[in-house]
């Protein structure tokens, strides 16, 4: 079993949470992180973030959000002129330990085999976070299989992730995303 994480840098990382949970924090929010992924260590290295602003989306709620084809269009090209493997990251503002919703894991089913085909088989990963808490999923070696992410490197800090999502699926909560 591979142990998958993320690595951030800490300044990005504080502009990131501060998108993504404000104070006021009324509704989820999202990002897009642009990653190299070195296979060798399992880990994505985050080179960018691409925030996503309330007129980017289709559907913006507290407890539900999807982009719009044009901002969806916009995050995988960014990826693909980089080069570059996507992580999505959202936001549960009244969530207390992170994991990823029903709803989540139907828009994953969806999203991954599509962006995981444009940006010619780049590994894809997926965090939730919530004031406390984070957890995450990879798609390492193709879009039918998600890992567990274990844990996301601010500068020094390893941040664990709470492994909800993965146990959610190795339980069989969620079909569509079968565990690898």
């Amino acid at each position: 079993m591979r142990i998958v994480r993320l690595r951030i840098d800490e300044a990005l990382y504080r502009r990131l949470n501060g998108h993504l949970l404000p104070k006021d924090a009324r509704t989820e929010q999202a990002a897009f992180l642009l990653c190299n992924y070195a296979a060798d260590e399992a880990i994505f290295m985050c080179l960018d973030a691409m925030l996503i602003q309330h007129r980017q989306f289709a559907i913006h709620s507290a407890f539900h959000l999807e982009l719009d084809d044009s901002a969806r269009a916009q995050v995988i090209k960014a990826a693909h002129d980089r080069e570059c493997s996507l992580v999505e990251i959202h936001s549960h503002p009244f969530s207390g330990a992170a994991q990823f919703s029903g709803s989540d894991f139907d828009g994953l089913a969806d999203f991954v085999p599509h962006v995981w085909w444009r940006l010619k088989y780049r590994p894809y990963g997926a965090l939730v976070i919530t004031r406390g808490s984070i957890d995450g999923l990879a798609w390492i070696d193709g879009p039918e299989a998600a890992e567990h992410i274990h844990a996301v490197e601010v500068g020094a800090r390893a941040l664990p992730t709470t492994g909800l999502s993965f146990r959610s699926l190795t339980e069989g909560y969620h079909e569509p995303l079968r565990p690898q």
